[in-house]
């Protein structure tokens, strides 16, 4: 080991030796240790010899680049296999300035007690100063920092000169042509025997380009970031180790994303548990574990799969994974996969209550429909009540009201009900086309006493438009717990009441024809009737004329006859054109022709022509038939003369009918009533009457009251 005597140039050829090498050892370790190696140096030591005390010294070990500085008194350079001395370190420290200024690294050095700065030429080059114009100084570097970095820049460089930490950050910096650059600085601190910190020496890097492209990363990170949360998707990162069967990942990560859309705070789940087994639908962990397992093995060429999993509060969320492998090793076996989670649990509920609905055939009643619709509602989005219900008109108490027509509540379906809709949120929905009380609603509605009596918690509900865009009622959605703001409740409703409304609608329909069928045949059963209890009264008539026809025919009846036999065809005559009238009437009542005039005419008239009539058939029978006016009655009055006397005609003719001895009166009275007034007839007999339990016949078409009178009369 070869010795360099510190006597050669004095004291103030060590200094400069020390000042030489020693700051720049330490201020770049790396870059000294590469040019050791290249210039093939060793080992380079200094170290405490005694001896004089001229100056600060200390030692540096330098063996493949790593380099410690520590006090020391004397310096003493030991090579092996040779020495190196001033002019070796010149030569290093010549190598040392070449490659930090090709590596644009700005060197600066500042004596703590004289306040004193050196920089290099780079770093005038990143400062944008002139080393003939400006001489570096503190008040020059506190100008140049910039005004809002120069706080936070001046305090981490006083505890660095202080001693109490070395500095290293990012600032920017204001050059005298006004343009801003940021700057990375390390520096280290230099300390004498005693530890006391005596100078600082610092590296300089112009990161203006950096800082740029690292600033727009950022932004286009925290853009992305934004993006994702808000349409709820998160990122996992899962390392697979291909020997273990089955699959358990050996390191994983996911963001907060895909916590946060379960209520559960970041790290309470396992990562190492990603795959979410756990917290897993049992229904849906075996399928999960197939497909998965089915990718991996190279079966199918996405992961892609649909789940449900526990979020915090209980509740059990749809979600949608899309994975794919980015890392196999040297078998072709996965050893990485990356993928995305979604939260889709609107959609699968929706989806699935669609399928339900539109694969829907049918129930038990006309509206079997409803009930299933609403069940699958009900069950698709785990609410306790689904309803549809029909307006209705008004109520014995004139409010609104509407009729429960379909609905599930807690597994059951509903039975149809009235409720009046005052008071109510589908009152509402009634005025407006969407109603939602996510919470709270019973308190909303204290007269609404079925929501309190079910103890709801929230309710949304829509309205139900018709084909021709005629509101006719309400799908509501009731339950007993807070709903979800986050879905889109309103889109939904409106699908399925589309659907509700085609359904009342296509029940309406059935109706009316199952009541026109019901309509025609009571009219052919009417027909029917009409013909077989006519059909007699026909005939009588007919085979009476046609008898006394053939007694005139046959020339052999006197003049009295001939007389008596004309009268008895002619009655029988008008007897018979009246059966036609009343079966043409008959015929328009049935076709909706039938149409009542307003003339003026004489009920005394009126009444004297049907006494006319019957008259003889009275006579006949011996009764008295007559006329009696209970009030007085005007002469004439606007009325349907023919309709009144052919109801007239009916009554006192089945009154001569049915009364054997005795009489029939037809009683007239007028009752004035605000100019106006109503006129009365009323029909009176001594005849067999009408038993108990019968007067409802009357109104029935060719009905008697009692059976057995049809074979008497």
């Amino acid at each position: 080991m070869h010795r360099v005597d510190r006597s050669s140039g004095g004291a103030f050829g060590h200094r400069r030796v020390h000042d030489q090498l020693v700051p720049i050892a330490t201020l770049l370790s790396g870059l000294l240790g590469f040019a050791a190696i290249a210039s093939g140096l060793t080992s380079l030591t200094l170290h405490a010899d005694g001896g004089d005390a001229a100056g600060p010294a200390g030692w540096v070990m330098l063996a493949s680049g790593a380099v410690l500085l520590a006090a020391g008194v004397t310096l003493n350079v030991v090579t092996r296999p040779y020495v190196v001395g001033r002019r070796k370190a010149n030569d290093l420290t010549t190598m040392l300035r070449i490659t930090t200024d090709h590596a644009g690294i700005g060197v600066g050095d500042r004596e703590r007690r004289t306040g004193s700065r050196d920089w290099d030429a780079a770093m005038h080059r990143i400062y944008g100063t002139n080393p003939d114009d400006l001489a570096p100084s503190s008040s020059l570097w506190a100008s140049m920092v910039h005004p809002q970095d120069i706080e936070k820049t001046s305090e981490l460089f006083e505890k660095a000169i202080n001693g109490e930490a070395d500095f290293d950050t990012d600032f920017r910096i204001v050059r005298p042509d006004g343009t801003t650059r940021s700057v990375r600085t390390t520096a280290t601190v230099i300390h004498d025997r005693r530890g006391v910190p005596i100078r600082v020496m610092g590296a300089n890097w112009d990161i203006t380009e950096l800082a740029e492209t690292e600033r727009r990363l950022h932004s286009t990170a925290t853009r992305l970031s934004l993006a994702m949360s808000a349409a709820r998707i998160g990122l996992w990162d899962i390392r697979i180790d291909p020997e273990q069967v089955p699959l358990d990942p050996e390191e994983a990560w996911c963001d907060d994303t895909l916590h946060e859309m379960l209520g559960y705070e970041p790290g309470e789940l396992e990562s190492a548990d990603l795959p979410w087994r756990s917290i897993c639908h049992p229904a849906d962990l075996g399928m999960m574990r197939v497909k998965l397992g089915a990718f991996l093995n190279g079966d199918s060429r996405v992961y892609s799969w649909d789940y449900r999993v526990r979020a915090k509060s209980g509740e059990w969320i749809w979600v949608h994974d899309a994975g794919e492998i980015i890392e196999r090793d040297h078998w072709n076996r996965a050893t990485r996969m990356v993928g995305v989670r979604l939260l889709i649990d609107e959609q699968k509920r929706t989806e699935n209550a669609l399928r339900a609905v539109m694969t829907m055939t049918g129930g038990e009643g006309e509206l079997g429909v409803l009930n299933g619709m609403a069940r699958s509602l009900a069950e698709a989005f785990e609410v306790m009540c689904v309803g549809v219900a029909v307006f209705t008109g008004e109520g014995d108490r004139g409010d609104r009201e509407a009729e429960m027509v379909g609905g599930w509540f807690r597994g059951e379906p509903i039975a149809p009900l009235t409720y009046p809709l005052r008071g109510t949120p589908c009152a509402e929905v009634s005025a407006d086309q969407f109603c939602a009380y996510f919470r709270g609603v019973a308190e909303q509605f204290p007269d609404d006493l079925m929501l309190t009596e079910i103890e709801a918690e929230s309710y949304v509900g829509v309205q139900i438009i018709s084909s021709s865009g005629e509101p006719i009622g309400v799908l509501s959605m009731v339950h007993d717990a807070p709903l979800r703001r986050e879905f889109d409740y309103e889109s939904v409703l409106k699908l399925f009441a589309t659907r509700a409304a085609l359904e009342i609608e296509r029940s309406g329909l059935e109706r009316n024809l199952r009541k026109a069928k019901d309509d025609a045949e009571r009219a052919s059963e009417f027909k029917s009737t009409l013909v077989a209890n006519v059909s007699h009264e026909i005939r009588t008539p007919i085979s009476a004329m046609i008898g006394y026809a053939e007694f005139l025919a046959d020339g052999t009846a006197n003049t009295e006859q001939v007389i008596d036999y004309s009268s008895t065809i002619a009655r029988n005559g008008n007897h018979l054109l009246g059966l036609v009238n009343d079966l043409l009437d008959s015929s328009k009542i049935g076709a909706g022709l039938m149409r009542v005039e307003r003339i003026a005419a004489s009920p005394a008239e009126i009444c004297r022509d049907v006494i006319g009539v019957l008259m003889q058939k009275a006579t006949e029978k011996g009764i008295a038939l007559e006329i009696r006016c209970e009030t007085p009655v005007p002469s004439e009055v606007m009325i349907d003369p023919v309709r009144t006397r052919q109801i007239l005609m009916n009554l006192v003719g089945n009154a001569v009918k049915f009364t054997e001895a005795g009489r029939v009166t037809i009683g007239v009275a007028y009752e004035p009533e605000h100019g106006n007034g109503q006129l009365r007839f009323s029909v009176d007999d001594t005849g067999i009457g009408i038993a108990t339990g019968s007067p409802e016949k009357l109104f029935e078409a060719f009905q008697q009251a009692e059976s057995s009178t049809s074979r008497r009369f």
